[in-house]
């Protein structure tokens, strides 16, 4: 019963087995001890600052005496994991004949002494461990204050020790059944690491298998090209080009994205010639500008006017700057060679591919009716997920400590950073942000002025005005409780519009097990919660599943949206599940695919039914409602 290594499968690694964490396996709690790491390569400087910026937002850590991760760029170690280091823990046991407590302190102790964990009283049972331990919000873990018998050797000190069970830390006890006298409740310990303060510092017990030993902090993001990212900033129009690219505005150069940013004259020169041109000319020149993939109409001031436009002439050029969502997602859609439905509509035509056609039409068909309004396969997703540190007892940033990962690495202790490195294929889901607001306005979260007809842009930069994403983590609006929102309508529509976008996601994920031939673990969901996006990429590393999403792409889009659709109207355990929030195992949660631990998911948002968070006895209109088409429908039509 000594350390042990094993390999994980890595994206396993960031949900149940980075270090501190405690399992369950082969008959025995087991707690994570640390990772062998192969050292990311990569430029590391962004990084960096993602983790020191992550740390600085958190406001526990803000209030501790001393800093528990250090400001030196060398003390911090970015690798990806190849092999996992767990020992037993906790070493308080029990007889499973004779029910007596065996206590050690140390791993070698028990390879010394009892290395078959064999019971030393009845010299017939086994030993099976107690499921508890003693933690604490600053991340202390330690194990049970055993209280011993009188005695002289470990022998006396624990023969007729006894713990009378009730699965409940707080009222569980110890007792000697010889002398049949109560020793009173399991007792705790004082923690001397740095804590909150006005905390106590005595630690809290608890049942392993109730899940508040261990939380990993994760995040995630796409590893677009930031030095690129950084001088289009600099571009006086970016803002602009960014909206006009999220909500693919006509004036937009689709074809060659990166001349939106282009500062120099080839199309002034270009449009002065067309001035001067004779009409026969005119007509040549422009032939040759379509083969070339030049428009004319793609401009810094067609894109500013446009967007200028939707927005009142209040574009929210700060947010946008701040907006990491709105830049991963304009990355992904536009510069990584995607296929879109329209386009894969397009080719079958030019092909004459009346099968393929077909196809696509169901597709596109199967896209409304799940209330997507385009979707894209991209060949290489490259995903980012780092491991940033960890809690205990609560997520709450205001109680709880981050507390990194620290091992010795080369002699020195370092902050580990684990990292997960992901470049497959991926299809991007992006929702109907016209019946997004629908689907508010009905639930009596908004009401946008209808003096006009609301188009699917509009709706867009309607809500795009009111999200607060550029400014709060979607880890935390993941989390937020629909009663704490205060009455503010921007963080309401924020936090249904991310929800709603989860909760499909989700569905999509569950759907595309039996489509895509994988189990669900291989794939996994990113979310661009500001361009109403999501992505289903396949995340299993060990070479399995390429060339699926490819395959559903091609072939077999329909019936995954179908299937997916179905799966939002029904669960196994309904009605239970669907008076209860509808959102359980056998319907939404995965296990080790969300980054966001499940949180905040419905199947009530489509279908309609209580929001438990928000009020147990108001009934919520689903996202698929004849209630939001007629909504739509009005705004289609007005005048």
């Amino acid at each position: 019963m000594t350390d042990q290594n094993e390999r994980r499968a890595r994206s396993q690694v960031f949900f149940r087995y980075l270090p501190g964490s405690v399992f369950y396996a082969s008959r025995f709690w087991r707690k994570v001890d640390e990772l062998d790491l192969r050292e990311f390569t990569q430029s590391r400087e962004y990084l960096l600052n993602q983790v020191l910026q992550f740390k600085n937002n958190w406001p526990a850590n803000n209030q501790l005496p001393v800093d528990v991760y250090p400001d030196r760029p060398d003390s911090f170690f970015f690798g990806e994991v190849t092999r996992v280091t767990y020992s037993l823990f906790p070493l308080v046991f029990y007889c499973n004949k004779c029910a007596n407590t065996h206590s050690y302190r140390t791993l070698n102790e028990i390879i010394r002494v009892n290395p078959k964990l064999t019971c030393q009283f009845c010299k017939q049972g086994r030993l099976q461990q107690y499921p508890y331990a003693l933690i604490h919000q600053n991340g202390d873990i330690q194990p049970l204050r055993v209280q011993l018998l009188k005695g002289n050797d470990w022998y006396s000190q624990h023969n007729g020790l006894k713990m009378n069970d009730t699965r409940r830390f707080t009222t569980a006890t110890w007792y000697d059944y010889k002398r049949r006298v109560s020793l009173g409740s399991l007792g705790t310990r004082s923690t001397s690491l740095p804590r909150v303060p006005g905390s106590k510092a005595g630690l809290s017990g608890t049942n392993l298998g109730d899940g508040d030993v261990h939380y990993p902090v994760i995040k995630s993001f796409v590893n677009l090209q930031n030095d690129v990212l950084e001088k289009r900033k600099q571009h006086d129009a970016f803002p602009e080009i960014q909206l006009a690219a999220l909500f693919q505005l006509q004036s937009l150069d689709f074809e060659h994205f990166s001349r939106n940013f282009e500062q120099g004259s080839e199309k002034d020169v270009l449009s002065d010639i067309m001035k001067s041109a004779k009409d026969s000319e005119r007509e040549i020149l422009l032939r040759l500008m379509r083969e070339k993939g030049i428009n004319l109409d793609a401009g810094k001031n067609g894109i500013q006017d446009e967007v200028n436009t939707l927005f009142g002439g209040n574009v929210p050029r700060e947010r946008v700057l701040a907006d990491r969502s709105l830049h991963e997602f304009v990355f992904t859609w536009f510069e990584n060679d995607g296929i879109s439905l329209q386009n894969k509509m397009h080719e079958a035509r030019q092909e004459l591919d009346g099968v393929r056609e077909a196809q696509t039409a169901s597709a596109l068909t199967e896209t409304t009716n799940l209330g997507l309004s385009s979707l894209m396969l991209v060949e290489k997703l490259p995903v980012l997920t780092l491991g940033l540190g960890f809690t205990r007892k609560t997520y709450n940033r205001e109680e709880a400590v981050l507390n990194p990962f620290r091992q010795r690495i080369d002699g020195k202790e370092r902050v580990v950073i684990p990292i997960l490195k992901n470049e497959n294929e991926a299809i991007i889901f992006k929702l109907n942000p016209q019946r997004i607001l629908a689907w508010l306005h009905v639930n009596g979260i908004t009401n946008p002025p209808v003096s006009t007809a609301i188009t699917p842009q509009g709706a867009h930069a309607y809500l795009y005005d009111r999200f607060v994403f550029s400014s709060v983590p979607d880890d935390e609006i993941s989390r937020i409780v629909l009663k704490d929102c205060g009455g503010s309508e921007n963080y309401l529509i924020s936090v249904m519009s991310f929800r709603l976008l989860h909760t499909i996601m989700h569905i999509l994920l569950q759907a595309g097990k039996a489509v895509l031939g994988l189990d669900i673990d291989s794939i996994s969901e990113y979310l661009f919660p500001s361009a109403l996006s999501g992505a289903v990429y396949v995340s299993k590393l060990q070479g399995g599943g390429m060339g699926a999403l490819v395959s559903a792409f091609e072939s077999d889009l329909s019936r995954w949206l179908r299937n997916a659709y179905d799966k939002s109207q029904s669960c196994l355990y309904d009605p239970v599940c669907h008076e209860h929030g509808g959102a359980c195992h056998a319907c939404q949660y995965v296990k080790f695919s969300c980054r966001y631990f499940n949180h905040g998911l419905s199947r009530n948002l489509l279908t309609g039914g209580i929001i438990p968070d928000f009020d147990k006895h108001h009934l919520f209109v689903g996202y698929y409602s004849s209630k939001v088409d007629e909504v739509i429908s009005q705004w289609t039509t007005k005048v």
